[in-house]
Protein backbone atom coordinates (compact mmCIF):
# COMPACT_ATOMS: atom_id res chain seq x y z
CA UNK A 1 0.00 0.00 0.00
CA UNK A 2 2.83 2.26 0.79
CA UNK A 3 4.75 1.52 -2.10
CA UNK A 4 1.62 2.28 -4.28
CA UNK A 5 0.77 5.56 -2.74
CA UNK A 6 4.77 6.70 -3.50
CA UNK A 7 4.41 5.98 -7.35
CA UNK A 8 1.42 8.10 -7.05
CA UNK A 9 2.64 10.98 -5.56
CA UNK A 10 6.18 10.76 -8.09
CA UNK A 11 3.32 10.56 -11.04
CA UNK A 12 1.50 13.55 -9.53
CA UNK A 13 4.31 15.47 -9.69
CA UNK A 14 5.29 17.54 -12.56
CA UNK A 15 8.17 18.13 -13.25
CA UNK A 16 9.88 20.21 -16.43
CA UNK A 17 13.51 19.18 -17.24
CA UNK A 18 15.94 21.59 -19.56
CA UNK A 19 18.38 20.54 -22.34
CA UNK A 20 21.42 22.39 -23.50
CA UNK A 21 23.18 22.15 -26.94
CA UNK A 22 26.94 23.66 -26.71
CA UNK A 23 28.00 24.89 -29.63
CA UNK A 24 26.75 27.95 -30.23
CA UNK A 25 24.13 27.44 -27.15
CA UNK A 26 26.56 27.61 -24.30
CA UNK A 27 29.61 28.98 -25.87
CA UNK A 28 31.20 31.19 -28.81
CA UNK A 29 32.80 28.35 -30.74
CA UNK A 30 30.89 27.72 -34.61
CA UNK A 31 33.67 29.43 -36.61
CA UNK A 32 36.58 27.76 -35.51
CA UNK A 33 35.11 24.14 -34.68
CA UNK A 34 33.75 24.46 -38.36
CA UNK A 35 36.94 25.59 -39.81
CA UNK A 36 38.92 23.33 -38.18
CA UNK A 37 36.31 20.65 -39.04
CA UNK A 38 36.76 21.00 -42.74
CA UNK A 39 41.02 21.65 -42.44
CA UNK A 40 40.24 17.83 -41.80
CA UNK A 41 37.67 16.93 -44.37
CA UNK A 42 40.50 18.09 -46.43
CA UNK A 43 43.62 16.82 -44.72
CA UNK A 44 42.45 12.81 -43.93
CA UNK A 45 39.87 12.47 -46.59
CA UNK A 46 41.12 14.66 -49.55
CA UNK A 47 37.83 16.42 -50.69
CA UNK A 48 37.65 19.85 -50.98
CA UNK A 49 35.21 21.39 -48.17
CA UNK A 50 34.13 23.92 -51.16
CA UNK A 51 33.09 21.21 -53.02
CA UNK A 52 30.84 19.50 -50.08
CA UNK A 53 27.29 19.92 -50.25
CA UNK A 54 26.43 20.43 -46.89
CA UNK A 55 23.11 21.70 -46.68
CA UNK A 56 22.25 17.97 -47.70
CA UNK A 57 23.27 16.16 -45.04
CA UNK A 58 20.82 15.55 -42.23
CA UNK A 59 23.46 13.69 -39.58
CA UNK A 60 24.77 17.45 -37.90
CA UNK A 61 27.10 15.76 -35.25
CA UNK A 62 30.44 15.44 -35.53
CA UNK A 63 30.67 11.60 -36.04
CA UNK A 64 27.24 11.65 -38.93
CA UNK A 65 28.77 14.61 -40.95
CA UNK A 66 32.09 12.45 -41.80
CA UNK A 67 30.62 9.52 -42.20
CA UNK A 68 27.48 10.81 -44.65
CA UNK A 69 30.49 13.21 -47.05
CA UNK A 70 32.66 9.87 -46.92
CA UNK A 71 29.15 7.88 -48.07
CA UNK A 72 28.34 10.28 -50.51
CA UNK A 73 31.23 10.85 -52.40
CA UNK A 74 33.04 7.53 -52.43
CA UNK A 75 29.60 5.44 -52.14
CA UNK A 76 30.89 3.73 -49.28
CA UNK A 77 31.09 3.52 -45.66
CA UNK A 78 34.91 4.81 -43.95
CA UNK A 79 36.65 2.47 -42.57
CA UNK A 80 37.06 2.43 -39.18
CA UNK A 81 41.25 3.27 -38.96
CA UNK A 82 40.01 6.82 -41.31
CA UNK A 83 37.52 7.66 -39.16
CA UNK A 84 39.47 7.60 -35.71
CA UNK A 85 42.19 8.90 -37.88
CA UNK A 86 39.82 12.21 -38.90
CA UNK A 87 38.23 12.28 -35.04
CA UNK A 88 42.21 12.13 -33.57
CA UNK A 89 43.24 15.14 -36.25
CA UNK A 90 40.18 17.18 -35.34
CA UNK A 91 40.71 16.79 -31.57
CA UNK A 92 44.14 18.10 -32.13
CA UNK A 93 43.27 20.85 -33.58
CA UNK A 94 40.85 21.66 -31.34
CA UNK A 95 43.40 21.49 -28.29
CA UNK A 96 46.11 23.03 -30.21
CA UNK A 97 43.89 26.27 -30.72
CA UNK A 98 43.45 26.48 -26.77
CA UNK A 99 46.88 26.17 -26.01
CA UNK A 100 47.51 28.85 -28.58
CA UNK A 101 44.69 31.27 -27.89
CA UNK A 102 43.24 30.39 -24.02
CA UNK A 103 40.53 32.89 -24.62
CA UNK A 104 38.98 30.68 -27.30
CA UNK A 105 35.62 29.56 -26.58
CA UNK A 106 34.27 31.82 -24.18
CA UNK A 107 31.09 31.22 -22.37
CA UNK A 108 27.65 33.12 -24.43
CA UNK A 109 26.95 35.89 -22.12
CA UNK A 110 25.25 34.84 -18.94
CA UNK A 111 24.82 30.55 -19.42
CA UNK A 112 27.24 29.77 -16.31
CA UNK A 113 25.12 31.85 -14.10
CA UNK A 114 21.99 30.80 -15.61
CA UNK A 115 22.57 26.90 -15.54
CA UNK A 116 24.12 27.99 -11.75
CA UNK A 117 20.71 29.16 -11.08
CA UNK A 118 19.14 26.27 -12.63
CA UNK A 119 20.95 23.99 -10.14
CA UNK A 120 20.22 26.44 -6.97
CA UNK A 121 15.72 26.00 -8.43
CA UNK A 122 16.56 22.22 -8.44
CA UNK A 123 15.67 22.47 -11.57
CA UNK A 124 16.80 18.63 -13.86
CA UNK A 125 18.81 19.88 -16.91
CA UNK A 126 21.36 18.28 -18.97
CA UNK A 127 23.76 18.60 -21.87
CA UNK A 128 23.41 17.15 -25.70
CA UNK A 129 25.76 18.35 -27.82
CA UNK A 130 26.78 17.01 -31.78
CA UNK A 131 30.22 16.93 -30.85
CA UNK A 132 32.38 14.60 -29.82
CA UNK A 133 33.19 14.73 -25.80
CA UNK A 134 36.89 15.46 -25.68
CA UNK A 135 36.48 18.33 -28.27
CA UNK A 136 33.41 19.28 -26.34
CA UNK A 137 35.24 19.32 -22.93
CA UNK A 138 38.28 21.37 -23.98
CA UNK A 139 36.19 23.99 -25.66
CA UNK A 140 33.90 24.42 -22.52
CA UNK A 141 37.32 24.55 -20.21
CA UNK A 142 37.23 28.23 -21.02
CA UNK A 143 33.86 28.99 -20.02
CA UNK A 144 34.58 27.14 -16.62
CA UNK A 145 31.10 25.04 -17.92
CA UNK A 146 31.94 21.81 -16.36
CA UNK A 147 29.59 19.46 -18.62
CA UNK A 148 30.81 16.18 -17.34
CA UNK A 149 28.94 17.51 -14.01
CA UNK A 150 25.61 16.71 -15.48
CA UNK A 151 23.55 14.16 -17.95
CA UNK A 152 25.02 14.31 -20.97
CA UNK A 153 25.33 12.86 -24.17
CA UNK A 154 27.31 13.36 -27.40
CA UNK A 155 28.02 12.56 -30.87
CA UNK A 156 29.53 8.90 -30.05
CA UNK A 157 26.41 7.80 -27.79
CA UNK A 158 23.91 7.94 -31.00
CA UNK A 159 23.90 8.62 -34.77
CA UNK A 160 21.50 11.77 -35.07
CA UNK A 161 20.86 14.64 -33.04
CA UNK A 162 17.27 13.36 -31.97
CA UNK A 163 18.92 10.10 -30.49
CA UNK A 164 21.51 12.37 -28.43
CA UNK A 165 18.58 14.18 -26.94
CA UNK A 166 16.74 10.81 -25.93
CA UNK A 167 20.29 9.43 -24.61
CA UNK A 168 20.38 12.52 -22.23
CA UNK A 169 16.62 12.10 -21.50
CA UNK A 170 17.09 8.74 -20.54
CA UNK A 171 20.05 9.70 -18.16
CA UNK A 172 17.80 12.58 -16.49
CA UNK A 173 14.94 10.37 -15.81
CA UNK A 174 17.18 7.85 -14.38
CA UNK A 175 18.90 10.05 -12.24
CA UNK A 176 15.41 11.56 -11.02
CA UNK A 177 13.88 8.32 -10.71
CA UNK A 178 10.46 9.67 -13.24
CA UNK A 179 8.98 7.90 -15.87
CA UNK A 180 8.26 11.26 -17.68
CA UNK A 181 9.01 14.63 -17.26
CA UNK A 182 5.60 17.17 -17.65
CA UNK A 183 7.75 19.12 -20.35
CA UNK A 184 11.33 19.13 -21.71
CA UNK A 185 12.48 22.64 -22.63
CA UNK A 186 15.41 22.68 -25.87
CA UNK A 187 17.74 25.75 -25.78
CA UNK A 188 19.62 25.51 -29.01
CA UNK A 189 21.30 27.67 -31.93
CA UNK A 190 20.46 25.80 -35.02
CA UNK A 191 17.62 25.05 -37.35
CA UNK A 192 18.73 21.44 -36.96
CA UNK A 193 17.96 22.13 -33.45
CA UNK A 194 14.65 23.53 -34.25
CA UNK A 195 14.06 20.78 -36.46
CA UNK A 196 14.84 18.27 -33.71
CA UNK A 197 12.94 19.84 -31.04
CA UNK A 198 9.86 19.62 -33.24
CA UNK A 199 10.21 15.78 -34.30
CA UNK A 200 10.33 15.16 -30.89
CA UNK A 201 7.25 17.60 -29.40
CA UNK A 202 10.02 19.87 -27.00
CA UNK A 203 9.87 23.32 -26.22
CA UNK A 204 12.11 25.47 -28.12
CA UNK A 205 14.44 28.68 -26.74
CA UNK A 206 16.41 29.82 -29.54
CA UNK A 207 19.47 31.34 -28.81
CA UNK A 208 20.84 33.57 -31.32
CA UNK A 209 24.24 34.07 -30.51
CA UNK A 210 25.49 34.66 -34.10
CA UNK A 211 23.68 37.75 -34.49
CA UNK A 212 22.02 36.72 -37.77
CA UNK A 213 18.37 36.11 -36.70
CA UNK A 214 18.29 32.64 -38.80
CA UNK A 215 15.99 31.19 -36.01
CA UNK A 216 13.25 34.13 -36.36
CA UNK A 217 13.43 34.42 -40.02
CA UNK A 218 12.75 30.47 -39.96
CA UNK A 219 9.77 30.65 -37.70
CA UNK A 220 11.00 30.07 -33.92
CA UNK A 221 9.08 31.79 -32.05
CA UNK A 222 10.80 32.55 -28.51
CA UNK A 223 14.61 33.50 -29.47
CA UNK A 224 17.36 35.00 -27.24
CA UNK A 225 20.47 36.66 -27.77
CA UNK A 226 22.04 34.87 -24.71
CA UNK A 227 21.44 34.41 -21.14
CA UNK A 228 21.82 37.91 -19.85
CA UNK A 229 17.97 38.11 -19.01
CA UNK A 230 17.70 35.29 -16.78
CA UNK A 231 14.35 36.22 -15.12
CA UNK A 232 12.66 36.86 -18.74
CA UNK A 233 13.85 33.48 -19.81
CA UNK A 234 12.71 31.46 -16.58
CA UNK A 235 9.15 33.45 -17.09
CA UNK A 236 9.32 32.02 -20.59
CA UNK A 237 9.47 28.52 -19.35
CA UNK A 238 6.99 28.86 -16.66
CA UNK A 239 9.93 28.56 -13.83
CA UNK A 240 9.94 30.75 -11.11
Amino acid sequence: MIRIFLQVSVSMDPMKCILFDIDGTLIHSHTHHNQFYRETIQEILGLDPKTIPWESFTNITDDGVVRDVYLHHFQEVIEEDRFLKFKKTFTEKIQRSIEEDPSLYPEISGAGRFLDSLEEKNIPFGIITGSWLIPAREKTKNARIDIEKYPISTSEDAPDRNGIILETLKKLKSLHSIEEFSEVIYFGDGLWDWRASRELGLKFIGINSMGNDLLKKNGVPTVFQDYLEKDKIFREIGIV
